[in-house]
């Protein structure tokens, strides 16, 4: 169920039946929007083709593999005794193991999903599993 609130008289409003949204009173509701302030609702979406949601893989992907690398540093600091990789700041508290291997697991899962093949995706979704099942065992021991 659907309620339009009708500016034109005080407290007054319009439901639209059955729940649905229909294009009329979307229509309607975008007209209202757009006079009352300046807001539209007709927004574009992206579709697989587009360059925008071309850019949006490309910076996820970026984001993930940022965020993977971060996560094999921290791997690297500990297995060389690198306290500074570890931790940024004498103030700060150092990253633990278990979140650095989640890290990589949550890229690895990212950059999996997003390939259209099989084997990737398999192991993106045991990537996720084994993230869900750090964090799990990290809630259960704190």
């Amino acid at each position: 169920m659907i309620v339009l609130v009708d500016y034109s008289t005080p407290m007054s409003a319009h439901v639209e039946g059955g729940g649905a949204y229909s294009a009329s009173s979307r229509n309607n509701l975008s007209s209202r929007l757009s006079a009352t302030f300046g807001l539209s609702l007709d927004v574009p979406l992206d579709h697989p083709g587009q360059w925008s949601s071309r850019r949006m893989h490309l910076v996820g992907t970026a984001l993930a593999c940022f965020s993977g690398a971060t996560g094999a540093l921290v791997l690297v600091g500990y297995a060389t005794r690198q306290a500074r990789i570890v931790q940024v700041a004498p103030s700060l508290p150092p990253m633990y193991p278990n979140t650095a291997l989640a890290l990589i697991s949550g890229a690895v899962a990212v950059v999996g999903l997003q390939r259209n093949r099989r084997e990737p995706r398999v192991v993106a979704s045991v990537a996720a599993w084994v993230v869900l099942a750090i964090g799990l065992v990290g809630l259960v021991l704190n």
